[in-house]
């Protein structure tokens, strides 16, 4: 493609085949004079006091206007430095939680062109269309100290210009012998300044095809470093990439963050490592490992530092960010992918080596100068918090352990800043990039530098750092480059070891000799390394006696296990085929690495000979470490012979069978459906995972197939267990207050309003307001040994153990939690307490209803692990849920009948768990029509449903669901009436009266029998809904009310009226809400009744937002007059006043699952609650005890109206007023405010 860019005087010709790697943009024609900007003189030291660990001195070296929104910088060889800046964050470079609007269509994303065609699907919800996304550009600067008195003095826009709409964010920059590499979406540019007057004059796309979609901002394409083999190094976040190098060869995953390398040319673009989130830097270690830190996705989740890997999975899927509920984050959070290595912990993927931080960004390596001692072998990693007093540069180290890392010595070196890059200038002095303020653009930023005072960088000196960079390396003789491999800086060994592989045979003898004979273990790694370079470029035949690893196989078996190491590895990455033979005894090294090392190279150079001896040396190592484990399973996939892996799949040790296994996983092989009935459960899954995750569809007919095994078709009753038996009892008209003894308050209470028997330790919810409940009877336990109680209420309870203590609860609730939230505050649960299997034990627990949301149920966790909550449901095991889930999902996909009757089969099994059983009943209500989402993982993946049997679905329905609306479980039996009345399945009208009447249902299940009823025209209709206005549980009166209004709205208006005036507040609220819908002059009439309290400032505060919204829904002039008047009336300067009707009158329930999942909000990125979040603000946590409503409303509406002290000078909070409805402002304050301490 050919196009002319006019830039004001200067007429530009750019000539772009897009998309193509290699392909060279010279610029031509007038270009523009490089913009001086004026020099601020000495920067003032004091402009942000960042804090340095004692000992070491600090100062800025530029700052606004010389910087502006710093992402990345980088040096070149004479000390300057050059900067990615970014101006397009939400200006062109966006992010799914501001722009839900396209997410279905983000997640089915193939390519970067498919962005684009996104783009302009939605151009209209963009300020000017597509011009939107070209108004502001990323840039690169290049800063100059021409006085060299440590401060920065002069700038110019060395590239700028990188706003097309697929670009962005420019992310990272690496200068290498007068090329500057510069990562920005979609493209690995190079640029070179021939004339040094800072301002490139030639740019190349050396590959396209990053960033295929949206994700989050931020996760970008960047990462540049220079490896030990002389590769470059780069990453990309979760954005995804559709890449093809020059070889054909295309390398494509849309939803995971990988890391990538090539030579420096160009050539050999290869992918490293994947399932990264945002790998922001990558830093390697003096001895050749590469990290990297991965940031958190604001789900529970934490930062990590991971060690990248040839071959490395790790996990992270951009789909994932959007699942929230029950299966929030998916397999992430579900399985357990992110934690520190555990039990249950996926099998293919390698875990972090540690957590750290909760913003990784810049990353660098002390190259080995300039700082103290305790400062060898460190990392330093920025962690960007958005805010700065969370903020900071921590320094770290990390040790073998086994064929892996650990992280020692964690702490701060640089408190207070908010960095987002790190690196040590050539005068030894680390540079801190610093953004200033928050997460969005402000077009400041600065440069800071920090250093010990007492380092004699030694300038002048011939062997000083800065002038071996500044005179180069390529005018040294082969002896002084020789010795320059022991120097005390890493960069300076590295560059001389490039210099030396360069020159060929020249070095190649010298290299050798050192390799084999030196005394000190740097210089031998370097010469290795270098022989490496030569051995990739050798052109002629392996056996030549010229070539650079001839003499490889003595260090195979060097004392030293570092030479070990790197010997073997260079044999790998070079393709040395003579050498694979005398790599097959280091299998049995004592070192791990070298064994590591030795596998990994025999994978690479398929050396068939070498499978046994990889094999026993996986049994041998048990699945102890995970890294020997991953050479292993790499090594027999590079193999590429399928009969190999089938022949060892039957091996008698599991061990070996999960190597093959993974192996198999990799290459999609529908064979690895035979360890779906692998005696070891561990297998069973890991096949299940590779089934459903990679997928390999084939199996999938087996995995669907495997649900049998859960299908008791003996048992297919689905009746609760009923070891345990317990009186529900319920007491009217009785709300003690936090803080009176409950049994107290029961003690003049003869006997309860209403009692019921249960096997499972529950009340039913949202029953009604101010009124207790009591759960009393016996448990049996089924094991011997520590059991552990839990309890859950709204509002508040006291649970008893007499065998344990008769007079003391074991666990109270305090105030509320939410349903299902069991361990929301400490006190809910109790200490371990010995229990004997078999004998009885009495238990006790009473509860408080106020008003509002109410529930009561007991939990507990066994002493083999399993929880169970309430105590006698079927909550089974969560260890079989990630395969049950997989299994699930694959009878969604099952196109045959089989598919919706294995799913009905195992909901009907009694001994299968509770909330897998909701699982298996959401993809059977679907099964028809399903969704275009993967239920375990959320990928976007079509299923078309026109060929499936209708008429054989609705009779397998009929035939179950009425049975299954008349669970003993109370979960099934809630979810299996709404499907009834979702799809039309008719319920028998006995079973529907029989819920109605009993009010131990829920009201969402007794309203959903009413819905039943009227749908069947029953024939004592009137007479059922009028008992259902009589009920005691508001929410089913209000149900009835919106029935009313169905059947005949004109004789529904007098009941809504009266329900508006004097019902509950959540009848009002519905009442309010119904009738705003209906066209009738009495309705109408009371609305503008109503408005005008609200402008007189005469309406209750919780009913405010449902009259307004009544209000804006009809086509009546009066209330559309009305509206306008109540908005004239409110007071402009006041930021709050349009959002004051959010005050009161919200739901707890609903506001908590905002503040907590919503995708837009993201509270939980900046605040702690329960433990979980980050920390750029204050924990919420007893919030509601110190900010009155209208202080919470502030601090969402204008966070930065008051910022709490320690948490800087401005708050990086986004206002929430643009960001949430206010319903959702209202839920939100209602959940905050009842958050007390």
């Amino acid at each position: 493609m050919r196009s002319v860019i006019d830039q004001g005087p200067c007429r530009v010709s750019w000539i772009i085949p897009m998309f193509t790697p290699g392909i060279t943009i010279r610029i031509h024609g007038i270009v523009p004079a490089a913009c001086l900007l004026a020099s601020t003189g000495q920067a003032d030291v004091n402009a942000q006091e960042i804090k340095p660990v004692d000992g070491l001195a600090h100062h800025v070296h530029a700052e606004h206007p010389m910087v502006k929104d710093p992402v990345a910088f980088c040096f070149d060889e004479r000390g300057r430095i050059y900067v990615a800046e970014t101006f397009r964050q939400d200006r062109g470079v966006e992010d799914n939680r501001s722009s839900a609007f396209w997410l279905l269509d983000d997640l089915s994303l193939q390519t970067v062109e498919d962005r684009l065609r996104m783009y302009e699907k939605w151009a209209h919800m963009r300020e000017g269309g597509m011009a939107y996304y070209s108004t502001h550009e990323d840039r690169i600067t290049r800063l100059v100290d021409t006085d060299s008195d440590g401060v920065a003095d002069a700038v110019t826009i060395f590239a700028d210009g990188f706003n097309e709409p697929l670009d962005g964010t420019g992310a990272g920059v690496l200068v290498i012998d007068g090329d500057l590499w510069y990562t920005n979406i979609p493209h690995l540019w190079r640029l070179r300044d021939h004339d040094d007057d800072g301002v490139a004059d030639v740019r190349e796309q050396v590959y396209s095809g990053f960033g295929v979609r949206i994700a989050l901002r931020g996760h970008d394409m960047h990462g540049l470093v220079l490896g030990p083999d002389g590769r470059l190094y780069f990453s990309i976040g979760d954005r995804g990439y559709h890449v093809i190098n020059e070889n054909g060869r295309l390398m494509h995953d849309p939803r995971s963050g990988a890391v990538f390398r090539c030579e420096l040319d160009g050539t050999d673009l290869e992918l490293v490592h994947t399932g990264l989130r945002n790998p922001q830097e990558l830093a390697f270690d003096a001895h050749g490992n590469l990290f990297t830190g991965d940031n958190n996705s604001d789900g529970g989740d934490r930062a990590r530092i991971v060690h990248i890997v040839d071959g490395g999975q790790t996990g992270w899927e951009m789909n994932y960010q959007t699942l929230e509920g029950t299966n929030q984050r998916g397999p992430w959070n579900q399985e357990g992918i992110w934690h520190l290595r555990h039990e249950a912990q996926p099998a293919w993927s390698l875990p972090p080596v540690d957590h750290i931080g909760s913003g990784p960004s810049g990353l660098t390596y002390y190259p080995g100068l300039g700082l103290p001692s305790r400062y060898d072998d460190h990392f330093f990693l920025c962690d960007f918090r958005g805010s700065v007093p969370a903020s900071s540069v921590l320094s770290f180290a990390l040790e073998p352990d086994g064929a892996g890392f650990r992280m020692v010595d964690l702490h701060p070196i640089v408190s207070n800043v908010l960095a987002t890059d790190v690196e040590f200038g050539y005068d030894n002095r680390m540079y801190i990039a610093d953004w200033v303020k928050g997460w969005n653009s402000t077009e400041t930023g600065r440069i800071h530098v920090v250093h010990d005072p007492e380092f004699d960088p030694g300038s002048g000196s011939p062997t000083s750092t800065s002038d071996l960079f500044r005179n180069g390396f390529d005018s040294r003789s082969t002896g002084e480059l020789l010795q320059l491999l022991a120097h005390p800086d890493m960069r300076v060994r590295l560059r001389s070891q490039f210099e030396l592989a360069g020159r060929g045979d020249e070095a190649t003898l010298e290299l050798q000799d050192l390799a084999a004979y030196s005394i000190e273990t740097m210089p031998r790694l370097h010469a290795i390394w270098a022989l490496g370079m030569q051995a990739r470029n050798f052109d002629g035949e392996p056996d030549d006696p010229d070539h650079p690893l001839l003499v490889i196989d003595p260090l195979l078996e060097d004392p030293d296990p570092r030479i070990r190491e790197q010997a073997a590895m260079v044999i790998g990455d070079s393709g040395y085929q003579p050498a694979a033979e005398s790599l097959v005894p280091m299998l049995e090294d004592p070192e791990p690495r070298a064994r590591y090392f030795a596998a990994m190279s025999l994978g690479r150079l398929s050396h068939v000979p070498a499978v046994a001896p990889i094999i026993e040396m996986a049994r041998n190592n048990a699945g102890e470490d995970l890294y020997l484990r991953h050479a292993a399973v790499m090594a027999l996939h590079r193999m590429n012979d399928r009969e190999i892996l089938l022949e060892w799949s039957a091996d008698p040790d599991p061990e070996i069978r999960l190597v093959t296994l993974l192996a198999m996983r990799r290459q999609g092989d529908r064979e690895i459906a035979r360890f779906l009935f692998d005696q070891d459960d561990r297998l069973v899954l890991e096949a299940a995972r590779a089934i459903c995750d990679v997928p390999i569809p084939e199996a999938m007919p087996a995995l669907a197939a495997s649900i049998e095994r859960f299908i008791d078709q003996d048992d297919r009753s689905d009746q609760q267990p009923t070891e345990h038996v317990f009186d529900i009892e319920y007491y009217e008209n009785i709300s003690p207050g936090r803080g009176t003894p409950l049994r107290e308050a029961l003690a003049n209470r003869e006997s309860p309003d209403e009692t019921h028997q249960s096997g499972v330790a529950s009340t039913s919810s949202d029953r009604g307001d101010q009124y207790v409940s009591r759960i009393i009877g016996t448990i049996v336990p089924t094991q011997t040994g520590e059991h552990v109680f839990y309890l859950c209420s709204d509002d508040h309870s006291e649970l008893y153990l007499p065998h344990f203590d008769p007079v003391t609860p074991i666990a109270t609730v305090d105030d509320w939690v939410v349903p299902g939230r069991w361990s929301q505050e400490p006190a809910q649960v109790s200490p371990p307490i010995h229990l004997v299997q078999g004998r009885e034990y009495m238990i006790e627990s009473i509860h408080s209803e106020g008003g509002g949301g109410d529930h009561h149920a007991i939990g507990w966790r066994l002493p083999d692990g399993t929880f169970q909550g309430p105590i006698g449901s079927t909550t089974g095991s969560s260890k079989l849920d990630p395969f049950l889930r997989r299994a699930i999902e694959a009878n969604l996909q099952d196109h045959s009948i089989d598919g919706p009757s294995r799913l009905i089969g195992f909901v009907q099994t009694s001994g299968n768990s509770s909330p897998m059983k909701l699982e298996a009943l959401e993809n059977l209500a679907s099964w028809f029509e399903p969704g275009p989402r993967n239920s375990v993982n959320g990928r976007y993946r079509v299923i078309d449903g026109s060929g499936r049997d209708v008429e054989a679905y609705r009779r397998l329905l009929q035939q179950h669901i009425p049975t299954l609306a008349e669970s003993g479980d109370p979960a099934v039996r809630s979810r299996a009436l709404a499907i009834a009345s979702e799809l039309d399945i008719a319920i028998d009208d006995s079973v529907n009266l029989q819920i109605l009447a009993d009010p131990a249902e829920s009201p969402h299940d007794r309203s959903a029998a009413l819905v039943q009823l009227v749908r069947s025209s029953h024939e004592d209709l009137p007479m059922l809904l009028d008992q259902a206005l009589a009920s005691d549980a508001p929410l089913l009166r209000s149900r009835a009310r919106t029935l009313q209004v169905q059947l005949d709205p004109t004789t529904a208006v007098n009941d809504l009226v009266a329900a508006s005036v004097s019902g509950t507040l959540l009848e009002r609220q519905y009442a309010v809400r119904d009738l705003g819908s209906i066209e009738d002059f009495r309705a109408v009439e009371h609305l503008v009744e109503l408005m005008d309290r609200l402008a007189d400032d005469r309406l209750e505060p919780g009913l405010q937002l449902d009259v307004l919204d009544a209000a804006r829904g009809s086509n009546e002039p009066r209330l559309a007059a009305a509206i306008t008047g109540w908005e004239r009336s409110l007071d402009p300067a006041d930021p709050l006043a349009h959002h004051e009707v959010s005050l009161e009158g919200g739901d707890p329930e609903r506001g908590r699952w905002l503040v907590h999942y919503h995708a837009t909000a993201t509270c939980l990125r900046c605040h702690v609650i329960e433990g979980v979040g980050g920390e750029a603000g204050p924990a919420l946590d007893g919030v509601g005890s110190r900010l009155d409503r209208r202080q919470l409303l502030e601090s969402m509406i204008v966070p930065e109206a008051v910022i709490v002290e320690g948490f800087g000078d401005e708050s990086a909070m986004p206002g929430m007023g643009q960001l949430l409805t206010p319903m959702e402002l209202r839920d939100i304050i209602e959940y905050l405010q009842a958050l007390q301490d």
